[in-house]
């Protein structure tokens, strides 16, 4: 994608060129992928990337594993300990300190219901219709154990779909989400260019929108990206009569 004139270009995989006044980026998210056999056959039946609050409700009474060091693994198993069972937090790394603030650590050293596995790893699912139980292999240890589970939340995180946008100079946090509305008025290499703040769910980048898992803040859930979608076109139409457009 690129300017053109007062709008913009963007090219499809085929060859074609689309010309617009406004842009919306709703390209969402490739999240990091957990290379275990038979973890991709349970999607939706005990496995889930990513752990909103709407989850944290469904699991009552349950057993969950969460496997994740930052602090969205850590806040999901805060959530998950108020309605689960039990909830075992897989890390990779020796300790936590080295990707989760402190104070989700200390939260969690607090919860009776909460287990931190460090130097653990998934190295099987136990399933029939649904999963049953979680392979973990820890440490230096040779044999896997198996730790009984009604659902298994993978927290590792993803990297934002924004290589097509990539020379128009749109602002991103540190992870590549893009920033919006009033957050987006400093934008790199210069202020923003209009009188007006940006509107919300605009970059940094007058008529270029972003909603959805590609969006700084977005909550990552379906249908909170399809709420958000939906105001952008009523956005969309707004900058559409600013600039003129049909």
């Amino acid at each position: 994608m690129s300017a053109d004139g007062p709008g913009y270009v963007a090219g499809l995989s085929d060859g074609t060129l689309i010309r617009g006044r406004a842009v919306l980026l709703a390209s969402g998210v490739e999240w990091r992928r957990l290379e275990v056999p038979g973890v991709d056959d349970l999607l939706g039946a005990g496995v889930y990337y990513g752990a909103g609050p709407s989850e944290a409700l469904a699991c009552t009474g349950s057993r969950v594993v969460v496997v994740g060091g930052g602090n969205s693994a850590g806040q999901a198993v805060v959530r998950f300990s108020r309605y689960a069972r039990q909830v075992t937090l897989l890390v990779r790394g020796r300790d936590l300190g080295a990707s989760m603030s402190q104070y989700l650590i200390d939260q969690l050293s607090a919860i009776p219901n909460v287990e931190v596995r460090v130097r653990a790893q998934v190295a099987g699912v136990e399933a029939d219709d649904r999963l049953r139980a979680v392979i973990v292999r820890s440490g230096d240890d040779t044999a896997p154990v198996q730790v009984p589970a009604d659902a298994l939340f993978i927290c590792i995180g993803g990297t934002p779909r924004t290589d097509g946008a990539a020379g128009i100079g749109l602002a991103a946090n540190a992870a590549g989400y893009l920033v919006t509305g009033g957050d987006a008025a400093g934008g790199p290499g210069g202020s923003w260019p209009l009188d007006r703040e940006p509107l919300p769910l605009e970059t940094n980048v007058p008529g270029v929108f972003a909603a959805g898992d590609v969006r700084c803040g977005s909550v990552k859930r379906c249908a909170a990206a399809i709420g958000e979608g939906s105001m952008a076109v009523a956005l969309v139409h707004r900058r559409l009569a600013e600039a003129g457009g049909d």
